[in-house]
């Protein structure tokens, strides 16, 4: 028997997904971990965070900063 399969399509513009996008994804600007003046991360995850990062980079462990 065939198998019957369910396909969605959500029709949404770019700028909706963008604004979709930064309110889930907390980019290192905007991060708790990341030191302002050498723009390097403190989460603990070892030397390869050690490196400076750009203002839109982000990771799994983002943690808004408080206001």
């Amino acid at each position: 028997m065939a198998e019957s399969k369910m396909i969605a399509t959500i029709n949404i513009s770019v700028e909706e997904l963008q604004e979709i996008v930064d309110k889930a994804v907390i980019r290192c600007k905007d991060c708790k971990h990341r030191d302002p003046e050498d723009k390097k991360c403190d989460s603990g995850h070892g030397i390869v965070w050690q490196l400076p990062r750009d203002d839109d980079w982000f990771c799994a462990d983002g943690e808004r900063k408080e206001k």
